[in-house]
This record gives C-alpha cells, sequence and structure tokens, in this order.
C-alpha cells in the first residue's frame, strides 16, 4: 500500500541522515585535534628560536660557556623536538587522511542520499500515478457496470413490454376470431351488402367478413376503424415489364388469388386484384353519397400512403374505374372524407392519346408538401407506352417517396375501398 511505503521512505530519510550527522560530528571533533597538534609544533619552533638567539647573544658577548650551556642543552632536547616534531607531523598527516577519507565518504554518502531521495520522490510520483488510474479504472468499472444495469433493465423491461403488449393482442386477436365465428353464424343468410353496413349494425374490428352485395356471399377485408370501408381492389408493388394488365382488370374482377384481397395483404408481383364491379351496382344505387378510398403505396415502404377519396355517386365512375371509358366520366375527388381538401376532378383511365392510363389531376403528397410530376399513372396492355408496370409515382429527383429511381419510380401500389 502507498501508506505503507510512504512510511518506509521516510524511515530511510531519517537513517541516512542520522549517519550524515554523525560524519560531520567526526569532522569537527577531529579538526581541534588537528589544529592543536598545528600549535604545540609552532610552540617548540618558536622555543628553539628563542634558544638560537640565546646562544648567539652569548657567544657575541664572549660568554662561551653560557653559550656552550645552551648548546648543550639544545644538542640534549633537539633530537627528543626533532622526534617530537616529526612524531607530530605523521599524526598530522594521518588526520588529514583521515578526514580526506571521511570528507569523500560524505561526499559519496550525500551523493547516494540525494539519488535514493530522488529515486524514492520517482517512485511516490509512480505509485500515485498509478493510485490515481487505479481510481479512475474502478470509476469506470463502476459507471459501466451501472451502464450496463441500466441497459440490462431497460431491455429486460421493452421486452417484458412487448411479451405483455403481445398477449393482449393474442387476446384481441382470439375475441375478434370468436366475434367472426358468431358474425358467420349469425349473417349467413343475411343481405348485408357491404363493410359500412357491418359497421353499422355494431361490428368494429378490422378483418375478414363475409358480406352479399348481389345477394352473393363473398369474403372481404374491411377496415372497420375508419367506420366501416371495404376493400374492393389490389395493385401488388412490382418491379417488371412483363407483368399482365388488361385495362379492365378492376372492371371484370380479375384475381389470381383471392386470398391476398381478403385478408388485405400486398404481395410483390402479384399482379392486379380485384372483386369486380358489377356485383356492388345495385349497392351503389341505392346508398347515399357512396365514394371510393384510393390509397397509392410506396414500392419500397407499404407503410408510406398517399390517400383520396373520389365520388362515385354517378355508377358509371365505378363501372369503369381504371378502364379506357373512365375518362368520360370524371368526378370530384379530394384528399379528406369531407371532400373539402384540395379537390379536383379526376379520372382514372387511359388519356387521350393512349400513352398511359392516368390518375388525371392526383399529385402525390407528403404533408401538405405536392412532390409529384403532372401526376400518378400506370401502364395498361393496351396503352401505347412500354414501361414498368404498376404505378409511377412521377417523383422525379424526390427522394421523399420511397420507390426506386432506377427504373423512373415505377413499381408501387394501390387499394381501392368503397363504403
Amino acid at each position: 500500500p502507498a501508506t505503507s511505503y510512504a512510511t518506509t521512505v521516510k524511515l530511510y530519510k531519517t537513517k541516512s541522515l542520522t549517519m550524515l550527522m554523525s560524519l560531520l560530528y567526526l569532522f569537527c571533533a577531529l579538526q581541534p585535534c588537528l589544529v592543536s597538534s598545528q600549535v604545540e609544533i609552532q610552540d617548540i619552533l618558536n622555543e628553539l628560536h628563542l634558544k638560537a638567539q640565546d646562544v648567539v647573544m652569548a657567544a657575541g658577548e664572549g660568554n662561551t660557556i653560557a653559550a656552550s650551556r645552551v648548546l648543550d642543552v639544545m644538542t640534549t632536547t633537539l633530537p627528543g623536538i626533532q622526534t617530537d616534531v616529526e612524531n607530530a607531523n605523521e599524526e598530522i598527516d594521518k588526520l588529514k587522511t583521515q578526514i580526506a577519507n571521511q570528507t569523500n565518504l560524505i561526499a559519496d554518502l550525500f551523493t547516494t542520499v540525494q539519488n535514493q531521495s530522488m529515486l524514492l520522490q520517482k517512485q511516490a510520483e509512480v505509485i500515485e500515478l498509478q493510485s490515481s488510474q487505479i481510481q479512475m479504472l474502478n470509476n469506470s468499472q463502476e459507471i459501466l457496470i451501472n451502464e450496463t444495469k441500466n441497459q440490462l433493465f431497460e431491455e429486460t423491461f421493452t421486452y417484458v413490454r412487448s411479451v405483455e403488449d403481445l398477449a393482449v393482442k393474442a387476446l384481441e386477436d382470439i375475441k375478434n376470431i370468436h366475434k367472426r365465428i358468431d358474425h358467420l353464424n349469425t349473417t349467413a343468410n343475411t343481405s348485408l351488402g357491404s363493410c359500412k353496413e357491418l359497421y353499422e349494425a355494431g361490428w368494429t374490428e378490422d378483418g375478414t367478413y363475409e358480406i352479399s352485395p348481389d345477394g352473393n356471399k363473398t369474403k372481404v377485408y374491411c377496415d372497420m376503424t375508419h367506420g366501416g370501408w371495404t376493400l374492393v381492389g389490389i395493385v401488388h408493388t412490382c418491379n417488371t415489364r412483363n407483368l399482365d394488365e388488361p385495362n379492365n382488370w378492376f372492371v371484370s374482377g380479375l384475381k389470381s388469388d383471392d386470398r391476398l384481397l381478403y385478408n388485405n395483404l400486398i404481395l410483390h408481383d402479384a399482379g392486379l386484384m380485384s372483386l369486380g364491379t358489377a356485383r356492388f351496382g345495385d349497392y351503389i344505387k341505392t346508398h347515399d353519397k357512396p365514394m371510393i378510398k384510393l390509397e397509392i403505396i410506396a414500392h419500397l415502404q407499404a407503410s408510406q400512403k398517399c390517400t383520396y377519396y373520389k365520388d362515385i355517386s354517378e355508377d358509371k365512375v365505378f363501372s369503369t374505374l381504371f378502364d379506357v371509358n373512365n375518362r368520360d366520366y370524371p368526378s370530384k375527388t379530394c384528399r379528406d372524407e369531407q371532400m373539402t381538401d384540395n379537390c379536383v376532378s379526376n379520372y382514372i383511365g387511359q388519356m387521350p392519346g393512349g400513352a398511359v392510363t392516368l390518375f388525371s389531376n392526383l399529385k402525390l403528397y407528403i404533408g401538405n408538401q405536392d412532390i409529384g410530376g403532372f401526376g400518378v399513372h400506370m401502364r395498361m396492355n393496351s396503352d401505347q407506352n412500354t414501361a414498368y408496370s404498376c404505378i409511377c409515382s412521377n417523383t422525379g429527383k424526390n427522394t421523399l417517396w420511397h420507390d426506386s429511381g432506377i427504373d423512373f419510380h415505377w413499381g408501387n401500389g394501390a387499394k381501392i375501398w368503397i363504403n
């Protein structure tokens, strides 16, 4: 741990400083000895100098006896003094050598202490950095753990909610199936002619029902969410030039697989499907303000739609829909069911000159933004144009409508409903 390491560093520094102080103390103790020895030698030399002066003076005065005595004393004492001086010099040399050695030792030890201090300082910095990194790592791990917990909780909660939603939907579907079974059992011999009549009779669940618009039972898909609309025709999405698209497909009741029609399913390249117009003729004549709902469906995104509502009070408007002669029976067509928003006069049939089957004056909208060109159109078998099949959005370079520019925006689908 960093705390134990710091304590060890402190103890080592204390011991090193103690040793250094001891050596300094020894140096200070030896220094007076050296000075003292030098003083004693100087005193001896001074004494010899004085005695020599006495000899010279005695000799100068003719006092040979006194001079001789002084010389005798000097001769007797001089060897001892010389020996003492030599010994003192030797001691001084030894002391100098010891002091020099101790000085070098102190310098080396001081350098070692400095190096050890620097090393300990670096190690302390490394330990502090590692401690900081460990703390950051712990914080990151804690954040990651919390984020993972939150994510797992959210995913688990979302999954549980989705399972609950699926269970609720499954129960609703079971109830709807029971209602449809009851409906089939109770209305098999009735004369209800449309999904709207079923809706007005209390049937409010979307799904497949049986109706008898011309006295003959037929399965249809009913949109009860919006008040009882009967699906009577589908233009399936596609991306080919070779589909069979006769001009009378809607009038004649062309359908290769009516299960797609009464189950409200769009299937790519499945072609054109219709219940036909004849079986709804009497129903249209006897009901107030009949209309069709036209949904243009994007080729690459079935959930993207542009919806129009078209008045079919004149039975010829409905009985010639998509056929060559429909341009002779234009009717009011609007973007809302109340027939007030962006209303135009429209026919859905072969345009003059026979180039294409035109949804005249209809453009595609996303919200209130017009993204179409001169109008939505199709290519039927008798049309002169040999372009791709299904519906052309004519949106050009606009990418808001999700179809493909590779085939020049053909391949879109449609659903036709009657109320």
